[in-house]
């Protein structure tokens, strides 16, 4: 039987918990060795306004397999609210906009760097919470953390954040249900509906703040019936169920078409800017090509994946269209 966090009483069981060597668990837990296994990467953001966002690449094996380890009971302990869509199995973006269908307004509320704000002694906190005494409950932060916060790119912390973030989910939950509103959040984007009236921003400001969490005002948005209304990327207008932006479908469409129409390897030679080469000679044109056929084949085969996740009828129509290309 699975021991439970409660259960580790010494460091060799702590090490057993976590399925490692005692010394390799010890080398892991000296003053920077988390961040020194670690790859730290700028990723830009969908709006390059907004700049980029940090995320840690784990390198080591070993602190891969405890990760492992980690995110198996910490799923087993955690019970998401039924609020809660984003990283909880069986739920997605798709369940998280159908909550909001076809209400006359939408308020979306973006939390300012969500993982960022969890410090690593509320994770200390969080794993006290589930029984482990303070010295492990220690011990199991410093390893789930770089720098003292919780770290984008670990796969321990989207459901740490959840659990973090839990005491605030019923409050908000609890806010939104006393003005007839719907409640929701995927991630660190907070979504309101409603036919009536909202909620006052400063009791959401408050919650949001007692529990060491700020407004992101640059993302903040209140949306109308009869204009664009959009869930996590979904639009909500329609009462039957959610749908993917017009203009992703058209994206879709479009290349779908040109490549039908022109054939794969001219429409790439188009777009790559190449007008002729001989195949057997032109050995880096004739790579060149093959690689971008092969993104280009991958991209729109996720799209189309994509598509098919949310509105399953109209993704049978681009399977077919993309089937019959002669790749």
């Amino acid at each position: 039987m699975p021991m439970r966090f409660s259960e580790i009483e010494s460091f060799t069981m702590l090490s057993q918990f976590l399925c490692v060597n005692e010394d390799k668990l010890l080398d892991l837990l000296k003053d920077g060795a988390i961040a020194y296994v670690c790859q730290r990467m700028k990723i830009p953001k969908k709006n390059s306004l907004l700049g980029y966002r940090i995320v840690y690449k784990v390198n080591s094996q070993l602190l891969k397999s405890i990760h492992k380890v980690l995110y198996k009971y910490l799923n087993e302990v955690y019970e998401a609210p039924e609020c809660v869509h984003g990283f909880v199995p069986g739920r997605s973006t798709k369940t998280n906009a159908a909550e909001h269908l076809g209400k006359k307004k939408v308020f979306k509320v973006d939390i300012h760097e969500f993982f960022d704000s969890i410090r690593e002694t509320t994770i200390t906190e969080a794993f006290h919470g589930f029984g482990c005494r303070s010295y492990f409950a220690a011990h199991l932060a410093r390893i789930t953390t770089i720098n003292g916060r919780l770290a984008q790119g670990f796969n321990t912390s989207p459901v740490l954040a959840n659990i973090v973030f839990k005491p605030v989910d019923e409050q908000l939950n609890s806010i939104c249900n006393q003005y007839r509103c719907k409640y929701t959040r995927y991630a660190d984007d907070i979504t309101i509906s409603t036919d009536d009236e909202l909620p006052l921003i400063g009791q959401i400001e408050t919650i949001l703040s007692n529990g060491g969490f700020r407004r992101n005002l640059s993302k903040e948005k209140i949306m109308f019936r009869g204009e664009k209304q959009y869930v996590t990327g979904l639009t909500v207008f329609d009462h039957k169920y959610p749908r993917v932006p017009k203009r992703f479908k058209r994206r879709i469409r479009l290349q779908l078409y040109y490549l039908k129409k022109f054939g794969c390897k001219s429409y790439i030679m188009r777009e790559i800017g190449i007008s002729e080469y001989d195949a057997e000679n032109d050995y880096e044109k004739a790579q060149m090509l093959h690689d971008h056929q092969f993104m280009l084949k991958c991209r729109i085969k996720g799209w189309i994946d994509y598509v098919n996740s949310i509105e399953p009828l109209l993704a049978r129509r681009y399977y077919d269209t993309y089937n019959a290309i002669e790749w």
